[in-house]
């Protein structure tokens, strides 16, 4: 999901991979949560 609407679909591996790229440390492992909140 992004703030500005879809991502083109041709653009869609670079994103992939940048994403991939910054959220390395974060891939895989466990993330706690401490708040949660429903939008209906």
């Amino acid at each position: 999901m992004t703030l500005t609407g879809p991502v083109p679909v041709d653009r869609q591996p670079a994103m992939k991979a940048l994403l991939e790229q910054i959220f390395a440390p974060f891939i895989g492992q466990p993330l706690g949560v401490t708040s949660l909140a429903l939008f209906t």
